[in-house]
């Protein structure tokens, strides 16, 4: 009987791992500086948007109260300790089309929206005869009496639209004001321009140092 055991292969040796040649280390001045300088932006970058919102969502309530108040949108300067921003309600941008979610929330209070249209319905003649002068000149001539005309001659290019938000949406949402809390941010953005009334970089730096611990 054959002896199993003895007539074993030996088994492939698992591949060597190769190590990534290190990189070499040179030396260069003010790197330091740039990283710490770089880590900062990062970090105040996520704290800015905090901030940002949190200020958003007090800029949002008072354009909510106006409407709740006067059935009206007024833009408005906020002020602060040694700040002031002007705070603005801007319409959604034609660039941003509505999706059928808030197709649906409008719907709900009647409020009407607009078609940004980028190709117009039209008719054409088809590409494959505008080479075919003859033919342009027969229908040049009397396009009503010309007998044969092929069937597909005549095209019809459909139109494409994107459902966007007009000036008449945010109008009609500020009449009601119940409408117009629940589709604030969907018809509108919000716009927040800060400025500190003294830009000592010291003091801005204090500031920021005390903000984030």
């Amino acid at each position: 009987m054959t002896n199993l055991f003895a007539n074993a292969k030996v088994a492939n040796k698992p591949a060597k791992t190769v190590k990534a040649k290190e990189k070499a280390e040179i030396a260069i001045s003010g790197l330091a500086n740039l990283a710490a300088v770089d880590a900062l932006i990062k970090s105040l970058a996520a704290v800015k948007e905090t901030l940002e919102a949190e200020v958003k969502a007090q800029a949002l309530a008072e354009f909510k109260s106006q409407v709740a108040d006067s059935r009206k949108l007024e833009n408005f300067r906020g002020v602060d300790d040694g700040a002031s921003a002007s705070c603005e309600f801007r319409k959604r941008s034609t660039a941003s089309a509505l999706n059928e979610a808030d197709i649906d929330l409008l719907k709900q209070f009647n409020i009407p929206f607009g078609l940004n249209v980028s190709v117009e319905s039209c008719y054409r003649i088809n590409p494959k005869y505008t080479g075919d002068s003859r033919l342009l000149e027969k229908i040049s001539t009397a396009i009503s009496k010309v007998k044969d005309v092929p069937e597909d001659f005549i095209e019809l290019q459909e139109g494409i639209s994107k459902p966007v938000v007009t000036e008449d949406t945010i109008t009609v949402a500020a009449r009601n004001p119940a409408a117009f809390d629940a589709v604030a941010t969907v018809i509108g953005t919000l716009a927040v321009k800060p400025k500190l009334d003294e830009t000592d970089t010291v003091e801005i730096m204090n500031r920021v140092r005390e903000i984030i611990g």
